[in-house]
Order: C-alpha cells, then structure tokens, then sequence
C-alpha cells in the first residue's frame, strides 16, 4: 500500500473517531464561553490545538479546501483477484480506461451508474472580496492529473460534478481528462493513472507577485475579466492579468500560489447505484463537509522553537506555555498550527519559508521569504499548547 493510501485511511479513520466521540469537545476551560476570541470573530473558545486536527469537524474557513472522492470504480482491486499485483504492472493498464475497462462505457462515455455520483461544493465566505481558487485533482501515487482555476465572487457557492464540469472560459470538461473521449485540449489519463478511483482534489486560494514582495499583485486571470470586471465585488475592477495565457504577465496554473485567503467553506455528497429494480434505480446518498486548513504563522514552526518568549504571541494574547516539549530533542514541536492570521495579511503568499517564484517563475528572483503556512492537520501528538491570557480591563 502507497504512503498516500494509508495517510488517505488514517485522515478517513481519524475523522469517524472524531465524529463520534463530541464529548473531547465539552464547553468548559480554555474552550469555555468566557474565553471569547476576537480573532475568530467572537465565536468559540481560541485553542489552536483544539484545531490541529482534521477540520471537516471544524467550522472556521480556510485558503486551503481539501476533498477525498471516490468514484467505486478500484482497478487495483480488479488487478489484485486477476494477477495478485495491485501496482497495474499488466501493458493493459497503460490504456485509457475507455480501452482497458470497456464495460464501464456505453458508447464514448461513462455508463450510468457505472461509477458513484459526487458532487463538491466551495463558498467564499468574503463579503466583499472574490478569489481565484486553484483546483488540483491527484490520484493515489499523488500525481498531479488536472490543473485549472475558478473565479469565486464574494458570498459566492459552486457546485458541480468534479468528473463532469466543462472548465471556466474553455471548452474542455474534467470528464474527458478522467474517462475521455479525447476532446478539446484534454487527453484521458491512463487505467493506470485512474488506479483506485480515488481522488485527492485540493482547492486553494491563489495568486502571483510580480515583484520581489510577497503580495499577490495578480490575483485573477486575464481571461475571467470580461466576465467579471463588472461584479458587484470590491476587488473586481482591479487586479487582473494584463495578458491572456501562460505569460509572466497573468495568474495561471503554473505560476498560482497559495495565498492568505481564510474565507473557504467546502463540502461534498455522494449517491452510490446499489441496484436497480424495474426503472427505478435504487441509490444510497451521503455527505460530509470537506477539511479546511487555514493560513497561519509559522513563526514558531521555523525560528522560536528554542526561544519562549512572548513577542508576536504579545500582541495577539496569546502565551505559548514552556512544558509542551518535542520527545525527539527537548524543543518545541513545529507542528503547524501556528499563530491566526488577520485580515491585514490577505493575499499574502504563503511560502512557510521555500523559495517561491514571482510571476514570470525566474528562479533568480524569488520572493522575500516569509513563514505562512496552510496549518497542519495530522502531526505527531508532540503539539504546542496555548493560553488565552485574560487582559486587565485598562490595557484590553
């Protein structure tokens, strides 16, 4: 079993447990209604351990939205009872899946109720402000498989079937990169690249700097400014690309990085064809909300592990207590939660202290470094502790 696979079971596991067992989550000390928080607009208690977990059980939005679909279609199953081997080592598996698994089509596309129905949906929670969300569908080996970008205006839901939804000011439809036919400039993947029909599809956020700063200057496509130069958002009128296309002079999927952007809800449904009987289909259906993973600063990830002082904790409230010790070394854990970021920081990019390229992606002219994060959602159990320091009235 892949790395991905069994990290893909223990996120699934993980999130059952938490679903039923609500009692780790009693109102009562830190999480208690008298410690209020402003930095999450009043509601809830601030721990940010208490967020270190997958967030499909948490409400706050979030840059970054993640999605595990499954289509019930695993070829490493059918693999496994012909040949033993799981890994699609057979030359057949090299083929479109329209060539390999024939009996899942009628005609040129995917017969019904052939594989399990999903559907996803994201709101930008921003009143004001749209976004550009970068939809990244990977498979089991955590190959990048299909790339492409959505304007989300503010207060703005899509909704749509992420193996039937013809991609934003193109012809192409994410069925034809998955299932085929061959259509518009989307090739099908292999059986192979198909594997399990499992899909970690990621949502994020993003823009690009033009410059050596780390703000995204271009924050939507050039191609969308027709269609949406006109809304009623803020941040419309400006900030488009100024040329169509793969260029240094607009946001695309090669040069989009993630941004701080933390307004991004998501969830998703599934219906399964379990039998048909007569001319009605018998179907289960079922939902989730997805994981959401906020921007956050890794400060304390990167340069105060050693150091306890107060210093940006200070200005938020915040004191990270001394007795949350790594195992491993004695030093504090960079587990990822991180400090909350406030609004001031929107559309910074986030670079958790990698090198990330401006806009035209010239390696020698990366950006000023930063340490924002997307917050972690599984760690090792070594997670750093906090408090909500309680003001004196005269210094709130």
């Amino acid at each position: 079993m892949s790395s991905f696979r069994k990290t893909l079971t223990a996120m699934v596991g993980l999130l059952v447990l938490l679903m039923t067992t609500p009692s780790l989550f009693a109102q009562g000390g830190i999480f208690g209604p008298e410690n209020k928080s402003d930095l999450y607009g009043g509601r809830g208690g601030l721990s940010v351990q208490s967020r270190n977990i997958p967030a499909g059980t948490v409400v706050d939005p979030g840059s970054q939205v993640l999605y595990i679909v499954d289509t019930g279609v695993n070829l490493r199953e059918q693999a496994r009872e012909e040949s033993g081997d799981s890994e699609l080592a057979d030359a057949k598996w090299g083929d479109p899946l329209q060539v390999a698994m024939p009996d899942l089509y009628d005609g040129d596309d995917v017969a019904f109720g052939a594989i399990s129905q999903t559907f996803l949906a994201i709101t930008n929670t921003h009143p004001t402000q749209a976004v550009t969300v970068h939809f990244r569908y990977f498979n089991d080996e955590c190959e990048d498989l299909l790339d492409f970008l959505v304007v989300l205006t503010c207060n703005d839901t899509l909704i749509f079937d992420p193996f039937n939804f013809i991609v934003p000011e193109t012809s192409s439809n994410t069925r034809n990169r998955i299932f085929g036919p061959v259509e518009g400039i989307l090739t099908p993947i292999t059986a192979r690249q198909y594997a399990s029909g499992r899909f970690l599809i990621f949502a994020t956020a993003s823009g690009t700097s033009t410059n050596r700063d780390d703000i995204a200057e271009y924050r939507f496509p050039n191609e969308f400014e027709d269609t949406f130069a006109d809304s009623d958002c803020d941040n419309l009128g400006d900030w488009f690309g100024i040329t169509p296309g793969i260029s240094a002079g607009n946001l695309h999927v090669f040069n989009a990085n993630a941004v701080a952007f933390n307004y991004l809800i998501g969830a998703q449904t599934f219906a399964q064809l379990v039998s048909e009987e007569g001319a009605t289909p018998i179907a289960q259906a079922w939902g989730l909300n997805a994981w959401t993973r906020p921007a956050v600063d890794g400060y304390r990830d990167f340069g105060g592990e050693v150091d306890n002082s107060e210093d940006l904790a200070s200005e938020l409230g915040l004191e990270k207590l001394s007795g949350s010790p790594n195992r491993r070394n004695g030093r504090r854990h960079p587990d990822g939660d991180g400090f909350p970021l406030l609004a001031d920081n929107d559309w910074r990019i986030l670079q958790g202290g990698e090198v990330v390229l401006q806009s035209n992606n010239n390696p020698e002219f990366p950006l000023a470094a930063n340490v924002l994060i997307l917050r972690a959602e599984l760690h090792g159990g070594d997670t750093a502790r906090w408090r909500v320091r309680h003001r004196a009235a005269a210094s709130a």
